[in-house]
């Protein structure tokens, strides 16, 4: 189970709980190491979704700087380039990807 945090009240719940995996879902460029730091100290890992991360680009460069500034354990992203290179620095990486159900898709109207 990965717990999945939104806010700094969630994120003490999931570090309070036997939960071992945390997903970042908020922070911006200037908090992330902080937030991370904080479930590292807690014994944890850190996967941050980069997609979420306030102030950062969409560009390859932001994987480069999370490995810099964190100790953040993977990497969670839509984007297969943005997983790409966190493989190359070495993040382990989790697929988001959003699966249409085409027969609820289309059942919505009615």
């Amino acid at each position: 189970m990965i717990a999945a945090v939104k806010d700094n009240a969630s994120l003490q719940l999931a570090i309070d709980s036997e939960c071992q995996f945390i997903s970042v879902l908020y922070g911006n460029i200037c908090t992330i190491s902080n937030i991370v730091k904080k479930i590292k100290n807690a014994g944890k890992y850190a996967f941050i979704h980069v997609d979420l991360l306030e102030g950062a680009s969409n560009k390859e460069v932001v994987i480069q700087f999370l490995k810099l500034v964190t100790e953040a354990d993977g990497i969670i992203s839509t984007k297969a380039s943005m997983l790409k290179a966190a493989r190359a620095e070495v993040f382990f990486c989790i697929h988001h990807l959003f699966i249409v159900d085409s027969i609820s898709f289309h059942n919505i109207d009615k």
